[in-house]
């Protein structure tokens, strides 16, 4: 369990709370989140950082991975249900009952901002460090904010709340934080083991293994450093006895193990000094006799000897031909390694190939469709285009029609002046300028036709 500081956003490792107060236990069996407790067994630092710097509130991208996060799915893969209010600690109401909570003599106070811990009755103060450990997980531990006592509430049965919801709210908000001050993802990132079993609940749902996810997307594979105690030393242990690495051997023992060739050539030279002085402190097989078989066989012995001292130098001299093998073997076995490497770089690359691949597929076909979409409107233009064209051929007939008529009066007018009939002329002319000015009262019709019109027809009736 974490204790204070950014570290302390990290999740439990362990049951041990419940173990030590059953009564907190029972609180969370009864609403239902001990289960879920119960799944919170491990969390990966790198995963979390990954889910919180890429989700959107929805979607969370993890490497070629994208996961859907939401009310619904938290509440499938928790186990949590999905019954009573959603509530959030953003929206609090200022009624909350939290008196009850306080132990007697602090049940008079006004709210400023938080209390300390130590004014609730001890059986709450353990439910809500339970709170904050499994549900909040903020490390705030001393301190009783507003909010507090609306899930006190809901863990005493006296307002139960949608917690997928509240869950689902965390992460955004958890997630929002982080993508503003991505320089502080540590101090900030929190719900590690929720955010660990959702990714897993996804991952068997799609039949992929957890270490499968971390190797190819490129997360350590690692489990995280546990939290290990450093040893007390007793100093008033001396240091050798502290230094003494194991217990001393005896010198038979050591003259039967097998030993390097530097300790062989000391050991060579030590019997012949000593076979020389004729000391036996060695149990060698000859003895002090002064007869002359037992002088042969010592001579003889010191001969060998000899010979075995030419040959240890011989081999000496060619030492790095004698261990060259191995290193043959060594450099043959980093070939392996290095093959294996390669392997994965390919199997990787073709992996990145078949999703580009993929891609595009989609982008040719979609392509393919705004092409398809943007021929057909360009069809539908055109023909637009050429009904504009027909419209256009008929209305110039209609002016050349008008202007034939317009003629037609200047010659009768002309007439009826060389005549002496003006007034019944004028008439006429204004009657047939009304009528075209009535033809022509449309907006697809020239404006210069009109107001030509127009003005005959009102010089004609001044006239």
């Amino acid at each position: 369990m974490s204790r204070s500081g950014p570290a302390l956003r990290s999740e439990v490792d362990g049951f041990w709370y419940f173990e030590e107060h059953p009564e907190v236990a029972e609180c969370f069996k009864q609403v239902g989140i001990f289960s879920y407790c119960e799944k919170l067994i491990t969390f990966h630092q790198q995963v979390a950082e990954a889910f919180a710097l890429s989700y959107n509130g929805r979607i969370a991208r993890l490497g070629r991975e994208e996961f859907i996060i939401d009310e619904a799915s938290i509440a499938e893969y928790t186990g949590l249900s999905r019954t009573g209010t959603c509530w959030f600690k953003t929206s609090l109401q200022s009624n909350v009952e939290f008196r009850s909570y306080l132990l007697p003599v602090h049940k008079s106070l006004t709210w400023k901002k938080d209390i300390p811990l130590s004014y609730l009755e001890p059986k709450w103060q353990a439910l809500l460090k339970a709170i904050l450990v499994f549900i909040t997980c903020e490390g705030r531990y001393n301190r009783v904010l507003y909010y507090h006592f609306k899930l006190l509430n809901h863990f005493t049965g006296r307002e139960p709340l949608n917690m997928p919801y509240f869950f689902y709210k965390t992460l955004v908000k958890m997630s929002k934080q982080v993508q503003a001050h991505p320089t502080k993802v540590a101090s900030r990132i929190s719900h590690q083991g929720l955010i660990c079993l959702l990714i897993k609940e996804g991952l068997h749902k799609r039949q992929i293994s957890w270490n499968h996810f971390l190797f190819w997307n490129e997360f350590n594979t690692e489990k995280p450093p546990e939290n290990k105690t450093k040893r007390s030393r007793n100093k008033n242990t001396p240091i050798n006895y502290r230094r003494r690495k194991g217990i001393s051997m005896p010198r038979e023992a050591i003259q039967a193990a097998p030993s390097t060739q530097g300790k062989i050539k000391k050991s060579l030279k030590l019997e012949g000094s000593k076979l020389v002085t004729g000391k036996n402190p060695l149990n060698l097989p000859y003895s002090d006799s002064s007869s002359e078989e037992e002088k042969g066989k010592t001579q003889d012995s010191l001969h060998e000897k000899k010979k075995a001292k030419m040959e240890i130098k011989a081999s000496s001299s060619k030492l790095p031909e004698k261990h060259s093998p191995p290193k043959a073997e060594a450099s043959s076995s980093k070939p392996g390694k290095s093959k294996t490497k390669k392997i994965n770089k390919l199997l990787r690359e073709i992996y990145e190939m078949e999703v580009l691949e993929r891609v595009i597929k989609k982008t040719n076909s979609e392509l393919t469709e705004k092409v398809a979409e943007l021929f057909k409107e360009n069809e539908a233009i055109k023909e637009k285009h050429e009904a504009i064209k027909v419209r256009n051929r008929e209305l110039i007939r209609e002016n050349m029609k008008l202007y034939r008529q317009l003629r037609e009066l200047r010659l009768q007018l002309k007439k009826f002046e060389n005549s002496g009939e003006e007034q019944t002329g004028l008439d006429a002319l204004a009657n047939l300028a009304t009528t075209i000015i009535e033809v022509t009262d449309s907006p697809t019709k020239h404006t210069q036709v009109r107001k030509s019109a127009r003005i005959k027809a009102t010089a004609a009736k001044k006239t």
